[in-house]
């Protein structure tokens, strides 16, 4: 690089720190930085809908000020998204999804997206994300154009939105660490207090992301599908992970094939990538059958079964159906499915059949050996909460919460959401906490009113049509009916 231009570069990214330095710009920031981890803390709302909302209130400011303000919103968001997700077990947004099952560790690789996104954006006027598309409305709004100017005439403001991205999430950062305390009292609040707002946020979010019914009933889907692999100990975050990372997965592979055909799996690289994924699945169990020196009798014996093969019996016929399904499609449609649905009805097949074929055999074999320090050496989430219960007490919890479920989808259809949230909050709070009324009430209501201003008022939710909306169309008037 010529010694000029890395001189420029130097005086252009001082600038823009010197001009992101002035008090009002650093206060607006700061105040950015605070939205974005109140926004992410709060489940059904997340960075893209807090960013669409705040847009409008920077078509006044400059250029620095106004993505300092958008910037530091959105980076700030994936800092605040894991605290839900790490005391209560739900994601303020689909970013934070594994760390409901690994904690905060796993959430590190979210805020490093923010700055790769960007840079697509300024220099090629292409969002890298949904958030960052937002971002691009601010452009134009600034008649600021994308690409090589951005790199040159305004090199400056390039540089401001990369010093905005760092300062909020140190900002971000600091906040979340100075109210590590408080935060940490709520996970120590009664679950009456707690689970009727989650639960009421929990089918907002759900309902917000395409506005279908059908959202609603895969929310319960997922739910029973969850409860039942965490009670017998199937893992379930390689399922979170391959509903939100197969969609990319699938584009990208079909971008590889248009380009390169079959030959790109013959590719080094994407040799070793693979040899790498298949030695991170296999290590730990045969490194420990290596280490045990007790050769490779798996000690299999007589088939036994038990009605906790009844879910991966469900698994193969449900695989074997949409296998089946597809074999009419044509093949670059089929090629994904087919080749997850038969990957998975093999690995499941394996485990179903190492389940019937060594149930009861006393004498542990160095499979079972492995299998414990494998489990021991990656944390798949698979502790059980209840255990030490009766399996009648817990099938009659998990039966009594189904039915919680079920009664607020059921009033939701039929009265709307918003007349539906104060009777579920207080009819839970009351038949199952013995809470009092005066602790009732004010949650209820509370509950009530930040629902309509938030999801009604500012984010405009178009809610789905009601049966008695529907039967008397004049009760319309009433949000959400």
């Amino acid at each position: 690089m010529d010694p000029v231009e890395s001189v420029s570069m130097l005086a252009a990214a001082w600038d823009a720190l010197t001009i992101l330095a002035d008090p009002m710009r650093l206060g607006i920031l700061c105040l950015a930085a605070l939205l974005g981890v109140i926004l992410g803390i709060v489940p059904g709302i997340g960075g893209l809908a807090g960013t669409a909302l705040l847009l409008p209130f920077t078509f006044a400011m400059d250029p620095y000020t106004a993505f300092a303000f958008l910037l530091g919103l959105g980076a700030t968001t994936s800092t605040g998204d894991p605290i839900p997700a790490i005391l209560f077990g739900v994601p303020g947004g689909a970013g934070s999804a594994a760390t409901v099952l690994d904690g905060l560790p796993m959430a590190r690789r979210n805020n490093a997206k923010e700055g790769g996104s960007l840079i697509t954006t300024i220099a090629f006027g292409i969002p890298g994300t949904a958030g960052m598309a937002i971002i691009l409305g601010a452009f134009l709004s600034q008649g600021l154009v994308p690409g090589p100017d951005m790199l040159t005439k305004n090199l400056s403001i390039t540089y401001s939105m990369v010093w905005s991205i760092a300062i909020a999430n140190i900002i971000g950062a600091g906040l979340c660490y100075a109210f590590s305390p408080q935060f940490a009292r709520l996970a120590t609040l009664r679950y009456t207090l707690v689970l009727p707002v989650v639960v009421c946020i929990i089918f907002i979010g759900a309902y917000e992301g395409s506005r279908q019914w059908g959202d609603l009933v895969a929310l319960l889907v997922f739910g029973l599908a969850g409860w039942t692999m965490k009670r017998l100990r199937w893992p379930r975050a390689p399922l979170i992970l391959g509903v939100v990372l197969g969609d990319t997965i699938e584009r990208q592979l079909f971008i590889s094939i248009r380009l390169y055909g079959a030959d790109w799996l013959l590719h080094p690289m994407v040799i070793c990538i693979l040899g790498l994924a298949a030695l991170g699945i296999l290590r730990p169990v045969i490194g420990a059958l290596l280490a045990r020196h007790k050769g490779w009798d798996l000690n299999f014996g007589r088939p036994k079964f038990s009605p906790a093969d009844l879910f991966p019996t469900i698994l193969l016929a449900g695989m074997a159906f949409l296998f089946w399904q597809t074999m009419g499609w044509g093949w670059s449609t089929a090629l994904v499915p087919q080749i997850v649905t038969g990957v998975a009805f093999v690995a499941v097949l394996g485990s179903l059949g190492n389940a019937v074929f060594r149930r009861g055999i006393t004498a542990p074999s160095p499979l079972d050996d492995a299998r414990a320090e494998a489990s021991e050496a990656i944390h798949m989430d698979l502790v059980d909460d209840n255990d030490g219960l009766p399996i009648a007490e817990i099938l009659r919890r998990a039966l009594s919460f189904a039915a919680w479920l079920l009664a607020f989808l059921f009033s939701m259809a039929a009265i709307g959401i918003l007349p539906t949230i104060p009777l579920f909050v207080a009819g839970f709070m009351h038949f199952e906490g013995r809470e009092r009324w005066r602790l009732i009430l004010p949650m209820a209501i509370g509950m009530t009113l930040f629902v309509y201003v938030v999801f009604d008022q500012l984010l405009t939710l178009n809610w789905p049509l009601t049966w008695i909306g529907q039967a008397f169309p004049g009760l319309r008037v009433i949000p959400s009916v």
